[in-house]
């Protein structure tokens, strides 16, 4: 029963998230949305978000293949979107990601798994706030 009432509401804060929130890039696989100037300052958000868009291109696959894996980047993604600001903002380019790997972990199959399920609760208490802005 807890266990439901969890689930609903994720999904309905999920679902409220998604219509707020007006999608950077076309390309829904495209992460970086445009190309940072070449300096030291972007080098490494730029190759920090070139291996976080092909990990997350291949987002269904590293869950078919390992779980736990998944439920790493998922976390990984997250922490990087809740720290890495740019001009005291999360990264405009990551919410979509995130919010995509999120509303994955809220699908059904992923809220029959209790590590899924432990994974998007703890990430919406992270990030959850920072959605708003």
């Amino acid at each position: 029963m807890e266990f439901d009432c969890k689930r609903s509401r994720i999904s309905s804060f999920l679902e409220a998230q998604r219509s707020k929130i007006s999608l950077p890039s076309p390309n829904p696989n495209h992460l970086s949305g445009q190309r940072p100037k070449h300096n030291n300052g972007n080098v490494f958000r730029r190759n920090l978000l070139n291996r976080l868009q092909l990990e997350f291109v291949a987002r269904e696959e590293t869950r078919l293949r390992s779980l736990q894996e998944w439920v790493c980047f998922v976390t990984f993604i997250c922490n990087v979107f809740d720290y890495l600001k740019v001009n005291n903002m999360p990264m405009v380019a990551l919410v979509h990601p995130v919010l995509t790997a999120c509303l994955r972990l809220a699908q059904p199959d992923s809220l029959n798994n209790e590590e899924e399920v432990d994974c998007l609760v703890l990430q919406l208490h992270r990030i959850g706030t920072s959605w708003r802005r």
